[in-house]
């Protein structure tokens, strides 16, 4: 049997009471993580926490809107007063909508950022303490392909998940001698509440035509990869980025 060093490891995964957040949390404490849920809705993260700990998981949680950057430091700390410390991290919070380039305010770009590039700085910033006094750690960040192959009517969100691959490939360098790995996931279109809020069915359909492996992801297979690159058959790649997307960027 693999060992995938993750067992009683504690694994704080941000906007992870739906889609691939909720996913990649129940995956991870499937393999025996200690999990730290977090969203911003409180009855939906109670009813996610209570659900986990009936499953048997140990897992605690916080309402924060890591948006704000001392919301995104607290949610780490709470997650080290909970389990001593902060061995994997899960950057998963983002979202967007289309904007045509020509109708793009700062507020659209203020607001692009906060939420994909902001949200991941700081909680970084915080766990990258305990995770180099530890010389040890996982950051797994939630790109898109959008960020690799540039997206019509959303120049923001490409620019800024484009963005979070440069942090990813800078801190991996940063972080390297501390035994940290920072790795990057790039998911095409997701079957997520998020996405179909912004995309119409046909679009749906046209991504799926022109897929090879001729379907839409589901979030369970991002949250594979989150799963790897949070073990440690990770242990000797940083700097990467696995784009999850059935073939559609080939």
């Amino acid at each position: 049997m693999i060992n995938l060093g993750i067992k009683n490891k504690v694994a704080l995964i941000t906007g992870s009471t739906r889609g691939i957040g909720l996913a990649s949390a129940q995956l991870l404490a499937d393999c025996g993580s200690k999990v730290f849920l977090n969203g911003i809705n409180a009855d939906r993260l109670q009813a996610t926490v209570n659900k986990f700990r009936n499953y048997g998981y140990e897992v605690d949680g916080l309402v924060a809107d890591i948006t704000i950057p001392e919301q995104g430091e607290n949610l780490v700390k709470k997650a080290v007063e909970a389990w001593g410390t902060v061995d994997i991290l899960v950057n998963n919070v983002g979202t967007t909508r289309l904007i045509k380039t020509s109708e793009l305010e700062i507020e659209n770009w203020e607001q692009e950022m906060k939420s994909n590039l902001y949200s991941t700085f700081f909680t970084i910033k915080e766990a990258m303490k305990y995770m180099k006094e530890n010389k040890n750690g996982k950051i797994v960040n939630i790109s898109s392909i959008s960020g690799l192959r540039g997206k019509i009517d959303g120049v923001h969100y490409a620019a800024v998940k484009s963005a979070l691959v440069g942090m990813t490939k800078s801190l991996a360098r940063e972080l390297g001698p501390f035994n940290v790995q920072v790795n990057a996931i790039a998911p095409g279109l997701t079957n997520t509440n998020l996405s179909h809020s912004i995309y119409s069915g046909d679009f749906f359909e046209q991504v799926r035509n022109n897929t090879p492996l001729k379907r839409i992801a589901e979030p369970i297979d991002i949250a594979k990869m989150v799963l790897v690159a949070s073990s440690s058959l990770c242990d000797f790649v940083t700097g990467s980025v696995f784009s999850v997307d059935g073939g559609f960027d080939i």
